[in-house]
């Protein structure tokens, strides 16, 4: 299972760099507020939603362990263990799929979606 750094605009020199400030669901998207490094606020909306998943940071401990070095607000990967656990290659929907962890400082969250975008927040 390999996850890759997704290029952002958020200040995330080290994995926990990120606040969670709130995390909504949306019909089939999920958005999260964060506010990064250097206090800026950022809204991430992730479309076509399948699967969440949130859980302690102190918890997390296997995910953050596979997530590669040197920092980042996003990471994703279209061939982990959870897609394949949900049916990729077998669920037509899954096939555009990715698992997405946005590691937070509290908190780690797991999305499988489609999609995200990452706008500016107030």
């Amino acid at each position: 299972m390999r996850f890759s750094r997704v290029s952002t605009p958020i200040s995330a020199p080290w994995f926990r760099s990120c606040e969670l400030s709130s995390l909504e669901y949306r019909c089939s998207e999920i958005v999260l507020k964060v506010t990064d490094e250097i206090g800026g606020k950022w809204v991430l909306t992730f479309a076509e939603l399948q699967a969440t998943k949130v859980t302690t940071e102190e918890c997390a401990g296997e995910i953050l362990e596979i997530l590669p070095e040197g920092g980042g607000a996003v990471y994703a990967s279209e061939t982990s263990d959870w897609l394949s656990f949900l049916g990729k290659g077998q669920i037509d929907f899954l096939s555009r799929s990715r698992h997405f962890v946005v590691p937070c400082y509290d908190e780690v969250v797991e999305i499988v979606a489609w999609e995200f975008q990452v706008t500016v927040g107030d």
